[in-house]
């Protein structure tokens, strides 16, 4: 019986002892998950009120060699990480719906934006320009955005999903949709711009057919001077200028999410990056002179 209580009692203490390490561990990896979280990064997002619908130009784009009229969509927003924690590789992924005239949602992704690293309270300027697709000969983008206006239908929408690590390589999605308003001051002049592009096309239809065929024969000088003078002649046209746009954070719209490696790769795979083009030019413009005055050449980039 004294062995037995002997044994009993080595075996209690060896079992307090595996409940008491068994807790410090927990509340180890209590204090370091306390510890991580404390220290998260968030970068969130706000518009600018410089973001605007651009004055209508003619474009022509190579290699499909499409001849488009429009007034592209130019967003402003600032990115500023208000978590405790440094953010790293931090991708921006716009996209602008809208209602088509088909009455189907359109989404339109233009190229993305990288920011490598935000510190607390650190704060730097994001911006994006919309394009977008033509859905019939005459139906261009942004005058659905106009006409959705004018005739009172569904607002469009900004979307910013912000992609995200923290130091530790934890990754993260933010969402968050910006309603497209137009001041109230600004309807007459919304109203001609929507005129505008309906009728330009048929209005420069001459110039139009002389600029496809001298970049057909491949006499690009010519048809470079020849569209520089059609969007002057355009500017001088009534409704022909930047509109000012009033971007409204959509109540309950930002969230924020935890995602897999996977996930995070997965979704940034398929995405556009800007890149260069064209080698970068050397300039003589603001280099510093040499002991004989002359200018130092600089690469531009």
């Amino acid at each position: 019986m004294a062995n037995f209580i002997s044994y009993m009692s080595s075996l209690s203490t060896i079992l307090m002892v595996l409940v008491v390490i068994l807790a410090t561990r927990q509340q180890v990896k209590e204090m370091e998950n306390t510890r991580v979280l404390q220290n998260q990064p968030l970068p969130y997002a706000s518009p600018l009120k410089k973001s605007h619908l651009e004055a209508a130009r003619f474009f022509f784009s190579p290699p499909e060699n499409e001849f488009s009229l429009l007034c592209r969509l130019i967003f402003y927003g600032s990115l500023e990480n208000i978590g405790n924690g440094s953010a790293v590789a931090i991708d921006i992924v716009p996209k602008l719906l809208y209602q088509g005239k088909t009455g189907k949602i359109v989404a339109i992704e233009p190229v993305f934006q990288r920011v490598e690293s935000l510190k607390p309270n650190q704060k730097v300027e994001i911006h994006s320009m919309f394009v977008g697709e033509q859905e019939s000969p005459e139906g261009i983008m942004h005058e659905c955005i106009l006409r959705n206006y004018i005739n009172n239908e569904l607002i469009s929408q900004i979307e910013l999903n912000v992609f995200y690590r923290n130091v530790l390589g934890a990754c993260f999605r933010s969402r968050v949709l910006f309603d497209i308003w137009f001041y109230e001051e600004d309807q007459e002049k919304i109203k001609s711009c929507a005129k505008l592009l309906e009728t330009a096309k048929i209005d420069f239809a001459d110039e139009i057919r002389k600029y496809t065929a001298l970049k057909k024969d491949n006499r690009d000088t010519e048809a470079d001077v020849l569209i520089e003078k059609m969007n002057e002649k355009l500017s001088q046209n009534e409704g022909c200028a930047n509109i000012p746009i009033s971007l409204e954070l959509r109540r309950g719209s930002f969230s924020v999410t935890p995602i897999s490696l996977h996930d995070y790769e997965k979704e940034l795979g398929r995405k556009v990056y800007p890149r260069r083009v064209s080698p970068p030019k050397k300039s003589k413009m603001n280099a510093p002179q040499n002991q004989k005055g002359q200018c130092a050449a600089r690469e531009d980039i």
